[in-house]
């Protein structure tokens, strides 16, 4: 008798009851009643894996900290394990076993981009598919395509559109206004204030050039927010070049190498640095020392380039006599070669004309004006002014002043170049342009030279 009511029990027992994937079984009858740790199977002879998740999507630079994936809940799932690698050639590596809802955050504040995918698992096993998400950026990535003229340039390093300010990512451009930076870097650059902040006007001047004579649009690729609130930024190009890159490239910014996350730009970026030092591009030239400390590294300054000793008979000339300042130099991007990126502008006639970077006699005699063609273009603000002081194809001197009205800088027009058919500065023949050992003052249209430290 005890054992027909032991045989009655567990038929009424199992009659409504589940048998759950994970091994447990339900008290009630029908489908859906097992834990969350448990799918539902039809008999304990069937326990299956579950499908594969599907629709697993992640933010794409959405957030600053963090990546939230989701996926299409799976029925007989009892749990998922996730997945992550960050490149082709790397294995996924298992982040976490999660118990939840369909949808898991992970945080991070690491640039690369990243892969995820998601298995769907219980104790029978896990899904033998998966559905990854395809590579995706963790950090903020709002990509906007302003035409680059409406950029407002704060300064080498900082630009501004709608409101929004960008801080370059990944480099560096001397101070152009007054504050605490410019104190430090005066201090441990052991230079003046004067000089970071001219150095600072000439980036913000090439800066300006590149954007407000393009028609072209530029991408703004934002990927973080710095302590200040600005979008860190890379500014492209339409060619697919970066702002960033061609300020280092042209020596008017450092590469910022503790702020460059990618090994790759890093090793780019860092070549690029050493190029332009070596061929005192921009800044190099004659702010050698303070780019040397921004960016702590200790390429040669090579005195011998920026000669100080005097040219006899030119400084003898010109001393202590006042010119008319003729026109003006200012960069301006016509396309991609460099010696022909150049305006020259009358201060008399106002007429604009191009650097051709031949001043072959047969180009003089074509254009009818020494290496140069008109253009109809509305010139940057001058870099650097000319004067003639003599009657001769090459009696001619530049020189670029500072905010006070004072030279820093003087060469004088050499010839050309053999190798570069460029103009060339070299007036004793070593293959690098010689500075002149003086100074000047400038009123209004008028120039006045004296020598270096009268």
């Amino acid at each position: 008798m005890i054992k027909k009511l032991i045989s009655l029990l567990l038929f009424v027992t199992f009659s409504f009851a589940t048998l759950c994937c994970d091994g447990t079984i339900s008290n009630s009858s029908g489908r859906g009643t097992c834990s969350h740790h448990g799918g539902v199977c039809e008999s304990s002879s069937s326990c299956n894996k579950p499908d594969s998740p599907y629709f697993v999507t992640a933010s794409d630079g959405e957030y600053e900290n963090k990546i939230t994936l989701s996926w299409t809940k799976v029925i007989g799932a009892s749990y998922y394990k996730i997945f992550i690698k960050s490149s082709s050639s790397s294995h996924y590596r298992l982040i976490t076993s999660h118990y939840e809802e369909a949808s898991y955050t992970y945080y991070t504040t690491d640039l690369a981009v990243k892969k995820f995918k998601v298995v769907a698992c219980n104790s029978c096993g896990c899904s033998r598919g998966a559905t990854d998400t395809g590579y995706i950026l963790p950090q903020v990535s709002h990509k906007n395509t302003p035409f680059c003229s409406e950029f407002t340039v704060i300064d080498g390093d900082t630009l501004e559109y709608m409101g929004i300010r960008y801080r370059l990512y990944g480099i560096d451009a001397p101070e152009s206004y007054d504050g605490k930076k410019m104190e430090y870097d005066a201090k441990r650059c052991g230079v003046s204030e004067d000089d970071i902040r001219d150095a600072g006007y000439l980036a913000k001047i090439f800066v300006t050039h590149l954007l407000q004579n393009s028609n072209q649009k530029c991408t703004i690729d934002s990927r973080y927010k710095d302590a200040y609130g600005r979008d860190v930024a890379i500014i492209y190009f339409a060619q697919g070049t970066s702002l960033n890159e061609t300020l280092i490239a042209n020596g008017y910014a450092i590469a910022w190498d503790k702020y460059i996350k990618e090994d790759g730009l890093k090793t780019s970026w860092n070549r690029k640095e050493q190029e332009a030092a070596i061929e005192k591009k921009g800044l190099w030239g004659s702010y050698c020392k303070l780019m040397n400390c921004l960016t702590k590294q200790h390429y040669s300054c090579n005195i011998t380039s920026l000669s100080f000793h005097p040219i006899t008979g030119i400084e003898q000339k010109v001393v202590n006599h006042s010119y008319t300042i003729t026109g003006y130099f200012a960069p301006y991007h016509f396309g991609s070669d460099p010696k022909s990126n150049w305006t020259f502008t009358s201060a008399i006639t106002h007429t604009t004309y191009q650097l051709l970077g031949d001043t072959s006699p047969e180009n003089i005699k074509k254009m009818g004006v020494f290496g140069w063609k008109r253009v109809d273009v509305s010139p940057n603000p001058p870099t650097f002014y000319m004067i003639r002081f003599e009657d001769d194809p090459f009696g001619w001197l530049i020189f670029n002043i500072d905010s006070k009205g004072s030279c820093k800088s003087v060469y004088k027009l050499a010839g050309q170049d053999p190798k570069t058919k460029a103009f060339s500065y070299d007036l004793d023949e070593d293959g690098k342009p010689d500075r002149l050992q003086l100074d000047c003052k400038v009123d209004g249209n008028v120039v006045k030279f004296f020598y270096k430290g009268d």
